[in-house]
């Protein structure tokens, strides 16, 4: 019994168990509508998709099978979003409580937990009224249920987000993102207790500002790589006048407004886990998704629910009061779980990678365009960084179409879905694993005082 309270071993449990009740509510017509004769035919892959897209919304990550604004009815959709918050609180309680070992045995200090989840909550909340009532406002044609779903959804790093088609929609996403994405820096202002018992004010605030600055210099990556190379031939300019006029790519933009998109870009990936260019349009070079999926892989700092390896960097800032310096837990063991959870993300996204590529080489028609590495390395990243990021590869893999037909054995969009879905619970339950593992092997060492 002790063994199931184990953070990784109880999140492990509790994520499928959520998906797996998520499953039967969104298959039900309410939320997504099929027709009698579809479902009494089709009704394995209409559950296999509803499973894909709990699982997906569970974790973080928002990579759909169904399409969240032709497929999804209000209610599928708000569904959808309960299902994250549901995801991202239990991910939050988990991270806090693996750090539960940072204090000495029988010591005063509790574990942060409580106090993560309840600012998690109420800075959420907070988010949520505030943005809903400024876009209300700000856009006439918006609404506040509309508004206080993508706020939502970008603060907790849902990404059940639909495309974000015009810049102060995308600057919206990108704030929320980043006020959840920062974690503690913004829950010491809601939650003292967290100061006085668990956090050093100084470094959280050295840790947010290098943070900040990564994204910065990411922004600035993003913007040389998208300069312009050259000029289209003039039919070729004519004939894609009006698609320019309607989203002009990055590459034909002026620096500051390359520099603009990018910095959006780059904090709503690291943070919102959402995209706000045309990455499955092309409108991405590769260097640039290589970018964005490595801040990915980074997510948010500690307290956030998007993830990624830079929540391990916060633990640096972790301080118990009243304990003796023998029963501090090493730096080295916090370094070396840094450097084991970026090992481990790293491999766990390459595998995925190269998994995307076989299973679409299997699965592709001869007149589909093969996707560079790229394109695989971004959706790999988004599948175990939590993130809806997407070059399109996932939906090519996950087609429903790709069926051998009635009683023909397992149709082929099964492989690609079993294969993203083991990748977005590893990279779910990998970080804190790590450090509940530095943790306890940090408390096992003998003292040095």
């Amino acid at each position: 019994m002790r063994t199931l309270l184990k953070p990784p071993i109880w999140l492990g449990l509790a994520l499928p168990a959520l998906a797996a009740a998520g499953t039967f509510v969104l298959a039900r017509p309410e939320c997504v509508p099929i027709e009698p004769d579809q479902y009494r035919w089709f009704w394995a892959r209409h559950y296999w998709q509803c499973a894909f897209d709990a699982l997906s919304a569970v974790c973080g990550a928002g990579l759909l099978t169904h399409d969240l604004e032709q497929h999804y009815t209000p209610v599928g959709r708000w569904t959808l979003w309960w299902l994250g918050q549901g995801g991202a609180l239990l991910f939050v309680v988990a991270f806090a409580q693996a750090l539960r070992g940072l204090s000495p045995p029988g010591g005063a200090v509790r574990s942060p937990a409580a106090w993560a989840a309840l600012a998690f909550v109420v800075v959420q909340a907070i988010v949520v009224g505030l943005f809903g009532l400024v876009a209300t406002f700000a856009c006439p044609t918006g609404t506040f249920a509309e508004s206080s779903y993508l706020a939502g959804a970008a603060f907790a790093s849902l990404g059940v987000i639909p495309p974000v088609d015009d810049s102060g929609t995308a600057w919206m996403v990108a704030a929320a993102g980043l006020l959840g994405g920062l974690g503690w820096p913004v829950w010491l202002c809601v939650v003292p207790a967290l100061a006085y018992r668990w956090i050093d004010r100084r470094r959280v605030l050295v840790l947010a500002a290098a943070y900040g600055a990564v994204l910065v210099f990411a922004a600035l990556l993003i913007a040389a790589i998208e300069a312009p190379r050259g000029r289209p031939p003039p039919d070729a300019a004519r004939g894609a006048a009006e698609e320019r006029q309607a989203v002009r790519p990055m590459s034909d933009a002026p620096v500051m407004e390359r520099l603009s998109r990018g910095l959006i870009q780059c904090i709503a990936a690291a943070t919102a886990g959402v995209s706000t260019e045309d990455i499955r349009g092309r409108h991405l070079r590769d260097g640039s998704k290589a970018v964005v999926a490595l801040l990915i892989l980074l997510g948010g700092l500690g307290g956030s629910a998007s993830g990624g390896v830079s929540l391990l960097l916060l633990a640096a800032a972790i301080r118990t009061p009243a304990r003796p310096p023998v029963a501090r837990l090493p730096p080295s063991a916090l370094a070396a779980a840094g450097r084991s959870c970026v090992a481990l993300l790293i491999l766990a996204s390459l595998a995925t990678a190269f998994g995307l590529l076989v299973v679409e080489a299997l699965t592709a028609s001869a007149f589909q365009p093969p996707p560079t590495f790229a394109d695989a390395l971004l959706d790999a990243a988004s599948a175990v960084g939590g993130a809806h990021v997407t070059s399109g590869v996932t939906g090519t893999v996950t087609d429903p179409n790709l069926t051998r037909g009635l009683g023909l054995g397992i149709d082929q969009y099964q492989y690609g879905m079993v294969w993203l879905m083991a990748a977005m619970l590893t990279g779910r339950v990998l970080p804190v694993w790590v450090i509940h593992r530095a943790v306890r092997q940090g408390r096992n060492e003998p003292p040095t005082g």
